[in-house]
Parts: C-alpha cells; sequence; structure tokens
C-alpha cells in the first residue's frame, strides 16, 4: 500500500487540488492506496486567529 500525503501549498488553490486529484487517480489506477490531506495554505493560519479573537472575546471555552 502506497500512503500519499497533500497539504499547504498543494491544496492552494483549485489548480493545485486538480493536479492532486490527477496523482491520486494515477496512483489509484496501479496500486492499492491510502491519501491523507492537510489543510489548504492559509487555513491553519486562519483558524488559529480565529480561535485567539475568540478566546479574547470570551466566545470559547478556555480549554482551547
Amino acid at each position: 500500500m502506497h500512503v500519499l500525503k497533500f497539504g499547504g501549498t498543494s491544496l492552494a488553490n483549485a489548480k493545485n487540488i486538480l493536479s492532486v486529484s490527477k496523482i491520486i487517480i494515477k496512483k489509484f489506477k496501479k496500486n492499492n492506496i491510502a491519501v491523507v490531506l492537510s489543510a489548504p495554505a492559509g487555513i491553519t493560519n486562519s483558524l488559529e486567529k480565529i480561535i485567539k479573537l475568540a478566546k479574547k472575546n470570551k466566545i470559547v471555552n478556555k480549554k482551547f
């Protein structure tokens, strides 16, 4: 089995996502595969900012 991991800039826009999908399809035709997708570029940073804002405004539980 092959494990394919994509994230960050490889999922940053529609063009890159299309390229990733072509790679997945090509590999799937030849092997058993597992695919791991991470957050696209910039999303993790945005989530961190949202959490910090929410904590500052006491919108979320302090466990974060």
